[in-house]
């Protein structure tokens, strides 16, 4: 996950080929949900842009899940 922190755009590149869904979740630190997108296929780098945080600056938490909802990574991500 790059750059962190990052802007208007971050990058996700995957270790293996996901032939799966995959769901990104994006939390504030009071645990509301500010942006979900489920990806299918993705290729070993993905970019991802989300208007949905667009103006919104600080600290979030994603969570990449696979389709059954078991979450894969977990991380802090940083808006500037």
């Amino acid at each position: 996950l790059y750059p962190n922190p990052f802007s208007n755009e971050f990058r996700i590149r995957f270790l293996q080929q996901v032939t799966d869904k995959i769901i990104i979740r994006i939390t504030d630190i009071m645990g509301r949900d500010v942006a979900f997108n489920a990806i299918y296929q993705p290729d070993l780098q993905t970019i991802i842009v989300l208007p949905s945080l667009e103006g919104k600056n600080g600290l979030f938490l994603i969570r990449i899940l696979d389709q059954e909802g078991k979450i894969l990574v977990s991380r802090k991500l940083i808006k500037q």
